[in-house]
């Protein structure tokens, strides 16, 4: 097994570069029942992702957010390795890493990255055995809890010979992801023959990141009346609750969504249903 961690920072003075390799040997599971039990490749870079995230947790430092677009460059990095037979930063043609983020229309302050490569039978404990290589290397391991990275994506492939490659690729970059919404149970009260009237309340928030949190802006709530497409019922608002009558005999369906500094939007929250 073996694993390597290179950083580039824009503006910083050089790169930093450690190397860590060591040997060991593993019980697993064998033939099938190993099969039956193992993550996909998908499932894989999941699991490093949760790995590196619990040990940032541990040292106190906010989780990384997976952007898809740093997946798909660390497969390519992965994949590259495993096709050409190296182990490098460097790949062959010249390029890190890091020369794939503006390509691919990537906004990024700093970069690092860190692969590993080990032959571990299954999927499941190649995740696990490069989640404790980097644990155990003083630069994966840093580079794992920088408070100063804000994004990752992990990929691996294996090579011909049996062996799993993997790449994390960390950036610190714009915020780009959306926070979160959710509609509370409404208050009913007082009605009339044709009227009822009613207190809606919302809440949300931005998804913390390491750095460069954009923060709330506003949230959007749209409406449903019996059935119909939905319309917007209140647009960029900073409130977080309405009060007003509806008429009665209707089914209502209300829903919300925030909207970050950044313009990122959360989910449709759940949606919540009155029945004057």
């Amino acid at each position: 097994m073996s694993a390597t961690s290179l950083q580039y920072r824009r503006g910083a003075l050089g790169l930093l570069f450690g190397l860590l390799a060591g040997l060991g040997l593993s019980t697993t599971l064998s033939g099938t029942a190993a099969a039956a039990t193992d993550l996909t490749r998908a499932g894989a870079e999941a699991e490093v992702v949760r790995l590196l995230n619990q040990q940032r947790a541990a040292a106190g430092k906010v989780a990384l957010r997976v952007d898809g677009r740093l997946t798909t460059i660390a497969r390519y990095r992965s994949t590259d390795m495993a096709t050409k037979h190296y182990f490098s930063h460097e790949q062959p043609d010249g390029r890190y890493a890091w020369d794939m983020l503006t390509p691919a229309g990537i906004l990024w302050y700093s970069a690092s990255e860190n692969i590993a490569w080990n032959e571990k039978p299954t999927l499941r404990e190649s995740a696990a055995g490069t989640g404790t290589q980097w644990r155990n290397s003083p630069p994966h391991y840093a580079t794992t809890i920088d408070a100063d990275l804000n994004y990752i994506g992990v990929g691996v492939t294996t090579d011909d010979a049996g062996r799993r490659l993997w790449t994390a690729v960390y950036m610190k970059g714009p915020d780009r992801t959306g926070g979160w919404g959710r509609m509370e149970t409404p208050l009913v009260a007082s009605s009339t023959m044709s009227t009822t009237t009613v207190t809606l309340t919302w809440h949300g928030g931005d998804i913390r990141l390491s750095i460069l949190t954009a923060g709330l802006r506003d949230f959007t709530v749209q409406r449903r009346v019996d059935g119909a497409a939905w319309q917007a019922f209140r647009t960029a608002t900073t409130a977080n609750s309405w009060k007003g009558s509806l008429a009665r005999g209707h089914r209502y369906d209300f829903r919300v969504r925030s909207r970050d500094r950044a313009g990122n939007l959360s989910a449709w929250s759940r949606v919540i249903t009155v029945r004057p």
